[in-house]
């Protein structure tokens, strides 16, 4: 089962690409754990900021503001 989901998370990377050339599925930040970290930069043109939580709170700001 686990190898299954492995594909399917590789394939909405392929997929993510296609529509959005700037999203880079091995950039740090967005590997194993970094699901929410590939789809705020891919998604949301955020940025990866240490602590992790800071790309959340930058990109909420966006839509805030």
């Amino acid at each position: 089962m686990i190898a299954q989901m492995d594909q399917w998370l590789a394939h909405y990377a392929v997929l993510t690409a296609q529509k959005y050339p700037h999203a880079d599925a091995n950039r740090a930040g967005t590997g194993a754990a970094g699901g929410l970290g590939f789809a705020f930069l891919s998604y949301m043109s955020s940025h990866l900021h240490h602590p992790p939580l800071s790309i959340y709170f930058r990109t909420l700001y966006r839509f805030i503001m």
